[in-house]
């Protein structure tokens, strides 16, 4: 029976428990995990799991980069 794809936030969801439970990741790692991935769901709101590789990720940091800030870098 073929495996039902994962949306990317549920695969993010997945690898939050699997840092909490199996890796013990501290409360503060698992928020920035959150906040880093809400971060690129902002800037990159259509891309999916299958979107993920090397390029798009250069792509989310170059946003990153230009990106305007209140305060600081």
């Amino acid at each position: 029976m073929p495996r039902k794809k994962l949306t990317l936030e549920e695969l993010h969801k997945q690898f939050l428990k699997d840092q909490e439970f199996v890796v013990k990741s501290s409360d503060e790692t698992l928020r920035g995990y959150e906040a880093s991935f809400k971060l690129l769901m902002r800037i990159m709101p259509s891309i999916q799991a299958k979107d993920l590789n090397a390029n798009t990720m250069r792509q989310f940091f170059a946003r990153l980069e230009q990106r305007e800030r209140p305060v600081g870098r």
